[in-house]
Parts: structure tokens; C-alpha cells; sequence
């Protein structure tokens, strides 16, 4: 997690139900953080996620005053666990997110072609710690309400300093999120969280937000 703008973001790609082998993105964020700032019994969660100022939850229906900082729960690329594992928990919790989605890998079958998990795309894992998640996976999220979709360019390349390809790559991504899902102007994370001038303005006219 790190903060800006006094604003605390908990940023995700796979997560997983129970400890075990430590991955990249490690699902047990959700006990060791999300669980005992949000878990408080029923009834109670609500006042307990307004008086925290460490929460990864949103300003749950009251604007951010002197003191209190919102949070930002946000998962890049579009792994199948975030369905599996992560969303369940944001539901119970009523805990809005965003799903920044890497479109070229949808219902694909293989790993992300930048995954660098070795066992990824082996049979020592369950398919679902690696797989990108399925469009009917995406749009069932999209009708619960709490879940955002956004943008992550298409194919999940730095195209940082190349403002051209960039443009082709980002009208893809649009396109596939438009015919997908319905959605236009979608919030926009860059690959790898990196940018520059000349690729902002870029995202901007586009219609990104960013």
C-alpha cells in the first residue's frame, strides 16, 4: 500500500485464499490488513471503517474530512482470484474497488505473457492463482455494483516513451471494454506504474481519466 494525495492505496494483482508459498501479490493482505480493520461483527463495521484513518475501504458514504483519509482498493491486470478469492470479501464487507484490466487476456487459458511466477501455467498450482479472469466473470462483478472497471492498457506493455504505439494500444483496450461491458471513458493505471508527460497526455485525449 502507499499513499497520495492523502489518499490510501491498496494496490493487488492475485490473491489467494489461504497462506501457504508466498506469490508476488500476496492473498493474505486480506487477513492480515483488510480483516482485522474491517471484520469488527456484525452491525459494527460500518462506524468501524468511518473512525479508522488506516482503512483500505472507501469513505463509506461521508465526505473526507480534516484527519480522516479514504482509502483506494484497486487490482491490476485481471487475474481469475480476484473473482475467486478477493471479490467474495468485498462484497460481505461492502467495499468498493477498481479492476484495472489488461483486455488482450481475457478467457485466455494460458498465464499473462508477462506473469514471472515460475509455477504459473503448471499443474503445482490451481489454474485459478494464474489464469486471467473470463468475460462472464468481469460482468458479474460489474452487475454486483461495488466493483469498477478500468483500463490497463491492451496488452500490458510499457509504452511509456513511445506515445504512438501507445495510441493504438490504448484505442484496443477501449474498443474491447466498450464491446464488453459497455463501458466508456474508463479510469486508466499505467502497466508497471510507469508514465510520462507525452503518455498522460495521450491517456487524457483519449478519454481515459487518470
Amino acid at each position: 500500500c502507499h499513499t497520495r494525495h492523502r489518499q490510501e492505496v491498496c494496490g493487488l494483482g492475485r490473491t489467494r485464499a489461504s497462506p501457504g508459498r508466498r506469490q508476488p501479490c500476496r492473498g493474505e493482505i486480506w487477513d492480515s490488513h483488510v480483516s482485522p480493520n474491517c471484520r469488527t461483527g456484525e452491525g459494527n463495521r460500518r462506524a468501524d471503517l468511518e473512525r479508522s484513518s488506516r482503512d483500505v475501504s472507501p469513505a463509506v458514504d461521508r465526505p473526507a474530512g480534516p484527519g480522516f483519509q479514504t482509502g483506494f482498493v484497486a487490482f491490476d491486470d485481471g487475474h481469475e482470484s480476484v473473482y475467486r478469492h478477493a471479490w467474495p470479501i468485498l462484497e460481505e464487507l461492502r467495499i468498493p474497488a477498481t479492476l484495472f484490466l489488461s483486455t488482450a487476456y481475457l478467457d485466455s487459458e494460458s498465464p499473462f505473457p508477462f506473469e514471472d511466477w515460475p509455477p504459473a501455467g503448471t499443474s503445482v498450482v490451481p489454474r485459478e492463482t494464474w489464469r486471467p479472469l473470463r468475460t462472464v466473470m468481469c460482468r458479474e462483478m460489474l452487475a454486483g455494483g461495488r466493483m469498477e472497471i478500468g483500463a490497463h492498457t491492451h496488452t500490458h506493455q510499457d509504452l511509456s516513451s513511445d506515445p504512438e504505439r501507445l495510441r493504438g494500444d490504448l484505442a484496443m483496450n477501449a474498443s474491447a471494454l466498450r464491446f464488453r461491458f459497455g463501458i466508456e471513458n474508463p479510469a486508466f493505471a499505467f502497466p508497471f506504474g510507469r508514465a510520462s508527460r507525452e503518455a498522460m497526455k495521450v491517456v487524457r485525449d483519449l478519454g481515459f481519466t487518470c
